[in-house]
């Protein structure tokens, strides 16, 4: 009679462990909605905001994105999104994942961090969130690992460059000598142009960088004046045709700055 009720408690349990809800999670981003979805699987229900063409400092929540992150047991974001005060509950778990993504040890690193918040919500798949890391990490290794030995092929700091200040980090990983960074173009003034353009020319600037999400007619002027390639690079994956997870939006960029080489040479 014991073992009886002993299975039956058993097979309740499977049960409810296979039709268990997933956790609904609101990601503000394109970025953070692809790592979640990678290390979460069928265990995640996972929706992102902020469009991927645009910078996540700058939106306007509509009503149907306010309820579902009305709904969303957890809300991971970067950090920059203002417009999040005051919109979250109390019992909302917030987890902020501060700091840049867009080279490949980046993106580890986040990838570790949301499997940790991950186990620690639902630790009962624990096990299943961890290899789906290792998944995800052996990805953005491979990806390291190509642009690495094609960036050393084509002598990547030997070129110069003036680059926009949100794409440095994965420029400079590439191996890019970077002479001057710049800010978005609604913080560049007059002079800040042509104190670029000044400097472009004086070091022989042969690239010019720029961040979809923060504007690219200023660095298209820029690149025009000095005679340089304009290259367009982007922080968030779908936001450019080829680049729908993250680490095809890291090889993506790798190759636009390497085919620029080539251009440039």
């Amino acid at each position: 009679m014991k073992k009886a009720i002993l299975l039956l408690i058993l097979s309740l349990i499977a049960v409810h462990s296979a039709y268990a809800e997933p956790i609904k999670i609101v990601a503000t981003t394109s970025t953070l909605e692809d790592l979640i979805k990678g290390v979460g699987g069928d265990n995640v229900d996972v929706t992102y905001i902020v469009s991927s063409g645009v910078c996540p400092d700058h939106w306007d929540l509509k009503p149907s994105q306010v309820a579902a992150l009305n709904e969303a047991s957890i809300i991971f974001q970067h950090g920059m999104e203002g417009w999040l005060k005051n919109i979250t509950r109390p019992d909302q778990k917030v987890i902020v994942l501060s700091g840049p993504w867009n080279t490949p040890q980046m993106a580890i690193n986040k990838t570790m961090q949301i499997a940790a918040a991950l186990k620690e919500a639902d630790p009962e798949h624990a096990e299943e969130y961890d290899r789906r890391a290792e998944v995800l990490v052996e990805r953005f290794q491979n990806v390291s690992e190509v642009l690495s030995e094609r960036a050393r092929e084509a002598g990547t700091g030997n070129v110069k460059v003036l680059c926009m200040e949100w794409q440095s980090g994965f420029v400079s990983w590439m191996g890019f000598d970077i002479v001057k960074t710049y800010a978005s173009e609604e913080k560049l003034s007059l002079k800040d142009v042509n104190d670029l353009i000044n400097v472009g020319r004086e070091n022989s600037v042969s690239i010019v960088v720029d961040n979809l999400q923060s504007g690219v007619n200023v660095g298209e002027q820029i690149a025009k004046e000095i005679n340089a390639t304009h290259v367009v690079l982007t922080n968030f994956p779908g936001a450019v045709e080829g680049t729908e997870t993250l680490d095809k939006m890291i090889l993506h960029n790798g190759e636009a700055l390497l085919a620029a080489v080539g251009s440039a040479a």
